[in-house]
């Protein structure tokens, strides 16, 4: 069963893409990508990044491993915007109404761990760096701002749970994400 990801921007060019990685990196996922990668030509195809996890998602950094999952990227289907816009609040509305282009990130059954946090995060940074939506089919809905990272960490705490240090932190890793 594969989990799907959608995120609507207004635009996308390498500066969106070299913004994407950095945020990635701050918000603990932090990979080098293979020679030639694009985020709008991503497929099973391209070679995996690699990817070390760590702060803030976990306390101590986890060795390097590839991560592996698919991004299509495509004009938005104007009906599927006018159906997420019904009842959205003013500043969701606003962001979908300007969307013109859709990413959707996807991993397969059997996805390791650290390629669902890569499809997560790298939904929730592109959405954060383009101000643009998330959109989670499965649970969340249509979201936007900072609350595409709770959408990313509701998606994917189980994974992280286990790597947590027996010991909590006196912050909780959102609280560390945003710098509170």
């Amino acid at each position: 069963m594969s989990f799907d990801l959608f995120v609507l921007v207004d635009r996308f060019d390498q500066q969106v893409q070299s913004a994407w990685v950095e945020r990635l990196r701050e918000v603990g996922v932090s990979c080098t990508l293979p020679p030639g990668f694009a985020l709008d030509a991503v497929d099973e195809s391209t070679p995996p990044a690699t990817c070390v996890i760590g702060p803030p998602l976990v306390a101590a950094a986890w060795s390097a491993q590839p991560a592996s999952f698919a991004v299509e990227m495509s004009p938005v289907d104007a009906d599927d915007v006018s159906r997420m816009r019904k009842g959205s609040d003013a500043d969701l509305d606003r962001k979908l109404t300007s969307a013109r282009i859709e990413f959707f990130f996807t991993t397969g059954a059997g996805r390791d761990d650290v390629s669902l946090l890569l499809q997560c995060y790298g939904a929730a940074a592109l959405a954060d760096v383009t101000q643009g939506v998330l959109l989670d089919p499965q649970e969340a809905g249509a979201v936007h701002g900072k609350a595409v990272y709770e959408v990313a960490r509701a998606n994917s705490d189980f994974v992280l749970q286990p790597a947590r240090s027996s010991s909590p932190p006196t912050k909780s890793w959102w609280q560390r994400l945003l710098g509170m």
